[in-house]
């Protein structure tokens, strides 16, 4: 049996039918003998229940010394989560959703542009405490870039995805287990329930203020005090399948002209809304300093064209992909972010944290995030400017 030292992982090798099965398929072939092995402990996402590890090494396959390498991905029901707290398989941020996706019969049968990454394996265990975990032995991709893209990257993206939208929207069927994501965009934004009533005198906070001006403030009630109308918008708009979470963290493109997105990450895919996948790509890539604010807007321009180019290829009506592309970063960059950029500016101001997550420091991070959401609010003035302010 394999021993790491670490707890978490030890518990994930303890089956040694499933780390043999894990080996085989990260080699390529139906008998391997482990030779030698190695992990390393990755860093994570923003989600607190999540550890992921790199094993590697080397294994005899038919005589042949042949390297391998796997990402092990353990999943915990972490309460402090902002996304993976809830135990119910029917909630927006059910904390077992990947691992289900992972072992579904349709996800590796998608046929791209947009695919996950090969799975090796996947398991169930419990830490000694009695902790439940799930986890995913999957294809290493190497190192994900957390830095700006070339400029011609994202067009490229942006069409894929519309392709990988576009199909749903033209009659592929919707994957439809009781497991996925359903009204998440409601999830996000009810979440700022409790601090609505504290959002105007952050605008007088020494910090807070910086990021939720007066301005600002007046645009997220007016999305707050309009989101059941904008709900029943969403409702009306052609539904797709969404990995909802396709930004340049999750993101490693691959092959011949960059014809392929292997996404990572998919604790969030469910059923949505055309433009939805737009949000991500622009509202997290903005939230995690993806882009220089200088080039948001045209980032947005030729982002959205390529998403309706990659709609045209594959034939659905693609009016209405800008409405739902400002309806779901309204709700889900401008509600959606009030909990942790509210903490974080006024409740707890925690620079390690910003650090690991934003690689900046504090104040680099509140400038940012000012600018941010700047951009997020006049897309909120489009919104309403759109559908006629009030909303009827």
């Amino acid at each position: 049996m394999m021993h790491s030292g670490n707890s978490v992982l030890d518990a994930v090798l303890s089956n040694e039918a499933d780390l043999q099965a894990v080996l085989c398929k990260a080699v390529g072939t139906a008998h391997a003998l482990l030779e030698d092995w190695r992990w390393q402990e990755l860093p994570g996402g923003a989600g607190a229940g999540t550890r992921l590890f790199r094993v590697s090494g080397s294994a005899d396959a038919n005589g042949r010394r042949v390297p391998w390498t796997t990402i092990i991905k353990v999943l915990t029901r972490d309460i402090r989560s902002f996304e993976s707290s809830s135990s119910d398989p029917n909630s927006w941020d059910y904390w077992k959703r990947e691992w289900h996706v992972y072992r579904s019969a349709w996800q590796p049968a998608l046929t791209g542009p947009v695919v996950p990454p090969r799975c090796y394996g996947t398991g169930e265990a419990r830490l000694e405490a009695g902790d439940q975990l799930a986890w995913i032995a999957m294809e290493d991709l190497g190192h994900i870039h957390h830095g700006h893209w070339p400029r011609d990257q994202w067009p490229t993206v942006a069409r894929q995805i519309g392709v990988f939208n576009g199909r749903y929207l033209s009659g592929q069927p919707i994957p439809a287990e009781p497991w996925l994501a359903k009204n998440s965009l409601r999830g996000w934004s009810e979440r700022s329930t409790p601090l609505i009533p504290d959002l105007e005198q952050a605008s007088s906070h020494p910090v807070a203020g910086r990021v939720f001006t007066r301005t600002t403030v007046s645009e997220l009630i007016w999305i707050w005090e309009n989101r059941n109308q904008l709900y029943r918008l969403l409702e009306e708009l052609p539904r797709t399948f969404c990995h909802d979470d396709l930004y340049h963290r999750n993101l490693c493109v691959r092959g011949e002209n960059q014809s392929e997105c292997v996404a990572i990450d998919w604790a969030l895919c469910g059923d949505g809304v055309i433009g939805q996948e737009l949000s991500a790509l622009i509202g997290a890539t903005l939230i995690f300093r993806g882009s220089r604010p200088e080039d948001w807007d045209q980032l947005e321009s030729v982002c959205l064209a390529a998403y309706t180019q990659g709609l045209r290829d594959i034939g659905p009506d693609r009016t209405q992909a800008r409405l739902g592309y400002l309806i779901t970063v309204a709700l889900r960059y401008g509600l959606g972010a009030l909990p942790p950029v509210l903490a974080l500016t006024r409740d707890d101001q925690d620079p390690d944290l910003i650090r690991r997550l934003f690689e900046c420091s504090y104040d680099e991070w509140i400038v940012h995030t000012a600018r941010a959401l700047e951009f997020f609010t006049e897309r909120i003035r489009q919104l309403r400017e759109m559908l006629g302010s009030p909303i009827a």
